[in-house]
């Protein structure tokens, strides 16, 4: 293991990288700066962040520096173990983490997976190629609201599964930031499926694709 500090926004927070991948996770925030200065901007001292889909933390470690409380999500072990390290190397004392997988159901669940931090990134999605497989808890987002409180800002990057976690939250965040993988869900109307579920509720601000990925904000309408 290697300790890697990254500067960013004023503030600097540390890593343990088990890899040279992780490393350049910590060091890039895997191309995310923006979207994470975006997020940065919102936060005062009431902000509740949920970071679904938390991985190492690149992004949700560096929100806890901001926002009142930061609500960790990861289902798989092998990042969840060093997402736990990473919180206590930086002594964050507002940072919960749940390991576990959203959906729109509670109960257990497959979570694929290489079992490695430098492998395809996790998914509840099957099919993608990863090499194992583990059991894990699911919960809805609307259960752990229960717990947590409704956050004032979401952020969900979980590898094509993101129609089934969204069917599972009826209480309504401030602000949605959801990466959708059309691809790794098998169904490129994927977007308009997403779009047709949180309109009643919630504004697109904006929408744009970058690689297999589609980069999207969404604020609830007044």
């Amino acid at each position: 293991m290697t300790i890697k500090t990254s500067r960013y926004f004023g503030v600097e927070t540390k890593f343990d990288c088990s890899n040279r991948f992780d490393e350049h996770r910590v060091q890039t925030l895997m191309g995310e700066v923006p979207q994470t200065k975006t997020i940065v901007g919102l936060c005062n001292s009431d902000t509740v962040f949920y970071d679904v889909g938390a991985a190492i933390g690149t992004m949700g470690l560096f929100i806890a520096h901001f926002a009142k409380k930061v609500v960790l999500i990861e289902p798989d072990p092998v990042h969840a173990n060093l997402l736990k390290r990473n919180i206590e190397l930086n002594g964050f004392s507002n940072v919960d983490l749940y390991t576990l997988g959203v959906g729109n159901t509670n109960g257990d669940a497959q979570l694929y997976t290489d079992n490695k931090t430098n492998g395809m990134c996790p998914s509840c999605r099957s099919g993608l190629g990863h090499r194992k497989s583990v059991n894990i808890s699911m919960r809805t987002l609307d259960s752990l609201f229960e717990e947590t409180g409704v956050p004032t800002i979401l952020k969900m990057d979980i590898e094509g599964f993101e129609y089934e976690a969204l069917e599972g939250m009826t209480q309504s965040p401030q602000t949605l930031f959801i990466e959708i993988h059309p691809m790794h869900a098998h169904n490129p109307n994927l977007p308009a499926r997403i779009t047709e579920l949180l309109s009643p509720r919630y504004k697109q601000s904006y929408l744009y694709k970058r690689n297999t990925e589609w980069l999207s904000k969404w604020e609830l309408q007044q």
